[in-house]
């Protein structure tokens, strides 16, 4: 009897592109925020700090300015606040959880999965597999990757201002309603921190790369995608260990995201599989090969020519 396949519901995930600065004083509350979602969600929230404007050391070009500040980008759908979401109802202050929770439950078309590995021993190249497993056939493709690199830790010179965190709930305990604002509160209006998330480098990051996803699209069958990240003249970036690649799927006919992943980068080779490494042959010494004659002959031409060759005790008869 045949078994019936039936494929698995993708697992859905939050992306949360998170418009923020060290020159904000509002800013720590959608730090809190990410921290908060990153312990009630795990793996199913994805989290990328975007800094802005030219006097935050951490600003990048990958993005255009947000809609505010502190703001958010939940899937590229809900543009809100990282903390109130679209709620904004300060007697339910989480109500970011809300949007969350609400995109959670959506269907999901396209389960997705990523790889990166360094290509060079000087760190430069980022190679990235990026695969999405669709519910569906389709002989067009209304999707494209894009690729965001973050790198956590970052920090400046000690007592640098403009690496220091402006912060503007000093004193308010209303703000305890989220145990991760409890450091904002019991802190001083600039802190020295270390920042996680934060988006240094990437790939198509707001359009998609196109022709990334390439049809046709097979219901359950895997669709990969390879690309090279060159980051050799990126001087933004502080520690290579500390970096991620997060893998977005983008919907190019909605402009949103479908899915998305995130991953470690791997060491140089050190995925590359035992069966693809190249093997030193061990170099054995040739037999000698004679005729029926008793007389040696070139090992090259043992199988050349007519006649009776012996080789290793076995004849061998070529006409």
């Amino acid at each position: 009897m045949a078994a019936n396949m039936i494929q698995a519901q993708p697992v859905r995930r939050v992306l949360m592109e998170e418009y923020t600065g060290t020159w904000c004083s509002n800013c720590p509350r959608g730090i809190a925020s990410v921290q908060h979602q990153q312990k009630r969600y795990g793996d199913r929230f994805i989290a990328i700090a975007v800094h802005q404007e030219s006097y935050d050391p951490m600003k990048n070009k990958l993005y255009a300015s947000g809609n505010g500040y502190p703001s958010c980008e939940l899937n590229r759908s809900i543009n809100t606040d990282p903390f109130f979401g679209t709620s904004w109802n300060y007697s339910d202050p989480i109500g970011i959880i809300h949007n969350i929770d609400q995109l959670l439950n959506q269907t999901c078309y396209a389960d997705v999965s990523v790889a990166a590995q360094w290509k060079d021993a000087q760190r430069n190249i980022i190679g990235v597999t990026a695969t999405a497993n669709f519910t569906f056939d389709d002989t067009q493709s209304d999707y494209r990757w894009a690729f965001v690199v973050t790198e956590d830790g970052m920090k400046g010179p000690e007592g640098d201002r403009y690496w220091m965190q402006q912060n503007k709930y000093v004193g308010d305990t209303d703000w305890l309603v989220m145990p991760e604002m409890k450091p904002f509160v019991n802190g001083s209006g600039l802190m020295e921190m270390e920042y996680d998330h934060v988006a240094v480098d990437g790939a198509g990051v707001r359009q998609g790369l196109e022709n990334s996803v390439v049809p046709p699209i097979v219901k359950g069958e895997p669709n990969t995608f390879t690309y090279d990240i060159d980051i050799s003249a990126n001087t933004q970036i502080q520690n290579r260990d500390n970096l991620h690649v997060v893998a977005i799927l983008l919907s190019s006919k909605y402009n949103d995201v479908e899915n998305a992943a995130v991953c470690e980068i791997s060491p140089v080779d050190d995925t590359t599989p035992l069966s693809l490494r190249p093997v030193l042959q061990e170099q054995k010494e040739m037999p000698h090969v004679f005729n029926l004659e008793g007389k040696r002959i070139n090992n090259s031409s043992v199988m050349q020519g007519k006649g009776i060759r012996i080789l290793e005790g076995k004849a061998y008869l070529n006409h």
